[in-house]
């Protein structure tokens, strides 16, 4: 298929796995930069069929080549044509006086259904049905007029076939084996091999011109020609893309004590809240390695039940040795870099928010580069799930001269930036998410903010009450020590559904009272609960279809 893909195809939030797949020793830096951008620009994500986990991935996923669909299938997935050219179109859209070779390898015949065997019957593929799996099976024909075909040859066995001849004086040998009888396909044009060879239909034709095509289509899978796009949707769907309605605070609350940062609290937390994104505190040791810690001072070490070696004055940076020593309340593991990478690459699902602290642009790269150094063993491709939180405009300068993180988080706890200031920059750099305090918040900033479509997260809340009032204040998402994921979203459902129900209403309201077709709906898209009950009385006091075309006029200039 020479079609190039059409990115508007593509859903926000799937993944995409690309025709040409790398060698892992060609998969480095700048190839992650290159998905990274991807996902920046398209809100999709490059996969590799190999890592995915299709059993718990939860995500729209389109590919390419058909010897997926399988394996899409037997774990439920329903998988369609996103992007392509089905068999019988191809051979219609043949130019006319064009000589076509059809020869199976393997099987070609379990795609054809009763759907597509009218319409290739009556192009002259006549012996070919079901019926006939892992049989041999060749077709010779010419393109005689747009719709008709003059079959020279067709012969269908589950023995090996050939077929050998000259053809405008060019010799043609062609041969087929099913799956059962030498599975491989061979057609020589001229004495140049020309068959693809691959599982299903192989396909050459040349023209009066004697410019030769080939091509494939899998009829065992799918009757839609090689390199075709496909969708397979799990049959359990999440949302459109990483949603930050849930954050783990500091690896999340455990053992009754709050910024452990450590591997098992970030193993219970995922098992048991169902946290996915979990914002870790970093600090770099004496000796360069970033390792997971709130901070050096003398409180923490009492708070982790911890005793400072005495060699090291208070506030000093422990060694990568001594930290790893110090185990957190006396029996849990400390977390470096790399335990975090190997952690990331046994949870598929896991996201990390780095807490980095710092504003100093030496300390701020020091911190990054070690992070996006000690990625390599695990794949460079795990950098997708590192969430920067930035702390200013020139924060974000520096790391992308690093690298192109996919995500970053606009936190404002240490910007004296307006309102205004901070809207301005997340709109002009496509941040997606911004993170703030209740002091700092308004419910009309954060109203501005969605409607750019940037999420709105506030930390840290551990009260659920809180959670139902920022809901209803334009809040996307929370950072957490000790609310489930399912605490969390439930109330944001909630709040959705409401929202939902006033736009149906609103809609059923236009549709009757104005007799508009309810496609204008598209209007209320996107809008809060609090702008759309903002609207309802407005509404509600028009009287006249002239009225209501000025009032629609104005929704949809602003």
């Amino acid at each position: 298929m020479n079609a190039e893909l059409d990115l508007t195809l593509l859903d926000r939030g799937a993944i995409y796995i690309p025709l040409s797949s790398f060698p892992k020793s060609q998969i480095g830096l700048a190839y992650a930069a290159y998905c990274s951008n991807f996902y920046r620009e398209n809100k999709v994500r490059i996969g590799d069929f190999t890592k995915l986990n299709l059993e718990l991935n939860r995500r729209i996923v389109y590919f390419h080549p058909s010897i997926y669909i399988p394996q899409f299938s037997r774990y439920n997935y329903t998988v369609e044509l996103a992007q392509g050219e089905s068999l019988d179109q191809y051979l219609v859209e043949m130019e006319v006086g064009s000589y076509v070779v059809i020869s199976i390898k393997d099987d070609g015949s379990q795609q054809i259904k009763d759907d597509i065997l009218g319409a290739v019957k009556n192009l002259g593929i006549t012996m070919l049905d079901r019926s006939k799996l892992r049989y041999s099976y060749i077709w010779l024909a010419r393109k005689t007029d747009e719709n008709s075909y003059e079959v020279i040859h067709q012969d269908c066995s589950v023995k090996e076939l050939s077929w050998e001849g000259y053809l405008d004086g060019n010799h043609l040998l062609i041969k087929s084996s099913g799956a059962t009888s030498g599975n491989y396909s061979s057609v020589i044009l001229s004495g140049v091999e020309r068959s693809l060879n691959s599982r299903g239909m192989n396909i050459v034709s040349w023209t009066e011109s004697h410019q030769v095509n080939t091509t494939n289509f899998d009829t065992f899978s799918t009757i839609y020609i090689q390199g075709s796009l496909f969708k397979a949707t799990p049959s359990s769907l999440i949302g459109d893309d990483v949603q930050f309605s849930v954050v783990s605070h500091a690896a999340g609350m455990f053992q009754g004590v709050n910024y452990t940062n450590c591997r098992e609290a970030i193993e219970w937390n995922y098992r048991v809240k169902g946290h996915r994104i979990f914002e870790i505190d970093f600090e770099l040791t004496s000796d360069g390695e970033m390792v997971a810690r709130h901070s050096w001072q003398e409180y923490l070490y009492d708070h982790l039940q911890q005793k400072r070696p005495e060699e090291i004055e208070e506030d000093e940076p422990l060694s990568l040795e001594q930290f790893k020593e110090l185990r957190v309340l006396n029996r849990y593991t400390p977390l470096t870099i790399t335990d975090i990478y190997e952690l990331m690459a046994n949870y598929p699902d896991l996201y990390i928010v780095t807490d980095t602290k710092y504003l100093e642009a030496d300390i701020i790269k020091a911190q990054f580069k070690r992070i996006i150094t000690a990625v390599e063993p695990y794949g460079y491709d795990l950098l997708m799930r590192i969430v920067p939180q930035i702390y200013s405009e020139e924060m974000y300068s520096i790391l992308e001269e690093l690298f192109p993180f996919s995500s970053y988080i606009y936190t404002l706890y240490a910007t004296n930036s307006t309102d205004e200031q901070v809207i301005q920059f997340v709109q002009d750099k496509s941040i997606g998410v911004v993170t703030t305090y209740p002091e700092r918040y308004s419910s009309d900033f954060g109203l501005k903010l969605k409607s750019l479509g940037v999420e709105v997260v506030l930390h840290t809340i551990n009260d659920l009450e809180q959670v139902k009032k920022y809901v209803n204040m334009n809040v996307n998402g929370f950072y957490t020590d000790i609310l489930s994921f399912t605490d969390i979203t439930t109330e944001i459902t909630r709040y959705q559904s409401e929202a939902r129900a006033i736009r149906d209403m609103l809609l059923l309201y236009i549709e009757k009272r104005f007799e508009k077709s309810s496609n204008i709906g598209k209007i209320f898209e996107g809008y809060s609960k609090q702008t759309l009950e903002e609207i309802a009385p407005k509404l509600f006091l028009i009287n006249t279809l002239e009225e209501f075309n000025l009032f629609y006029d104005e929704i949809k200039s602003n």
